[in-house]
């Protein structure tokens, strides 16, 4: 090793972080930035992501930054992500994409809404869902509006099946329904 500062394949050499004050070390950003220190873009589209936490130190937003600090859209074809927890505050529960106007835009997958359903002993995700800015179910790029899923007794998946928005079951890319 040299000890020179290099670019990664993610494109940027040099990455800061910065913590809440909860005193739990949870990151509240992180930014990218060139080898000469100017502001740069992470191969995903961003330069900085921040989180906001709630009191049990779950992200709860999650926002996309340019090097101008203004609204972008990350990776996944939001600006930023809504996430909401189970009672337990351990399990993500809704996942939310919101457009520059914060309003609820579609994804590059083509749902704006996913859901998620977990058993109450094993905390396996027994099934997830799809939807619309409406929150209309809506077929996913997955091939699928809702999925289902068992496990046996040691917690290993024998069952998977895919849905369309009518309910009906739906053959998906991997060829089964």
């Amino acid at each position: 090793a040299s000890g020179k500062i290099t670019t990664i394949k993610d494109g940027w050499s040099i990455r800061k972080s910065k913590y809440d004050n909860s005193g739990n070390g949870n990151a509240s950003e992180v930014s990218y930035f060139d080898l000469a220190g100017q502001p740069t873009l992470h191969v995903k589209g961003y330069h900085k992501v921040k989180w906001e936490r709630d009191s049990q130190g779950n992200i709860v937003k999650e926002i996309y930054l340019d090097t101008a600090d203004k609204p972008t859209v990350g990776d996944r074809g939001c600006y930023s992500l809504l996430l909401e927890y189970d009672k337990q505050n351990n399990l993500l529960i809704k996942e939310s994409c919101l457009g520059p106007d914060q309003k609820l835009t579609a994804n590059k997958d083509g749902f704006a809404v996913w859901r998620g359903d977990y058993d109450s002993i094993k905390n396996k995700l027994v099934e997830q869902s799809f939807y619309d800015t409406a929150e209309r179910p809506v077929q996913s790029s997955y091939g699928y509006a809702r999925a289902t899923y068992r496990y046996n007794d040691s917690g290993k998946l024998v069952e998977a099946a895919y849905f369309g928005t009518d309910d009906a079951p739906v053959s998906i890319k991997e060829g089964y329904a």
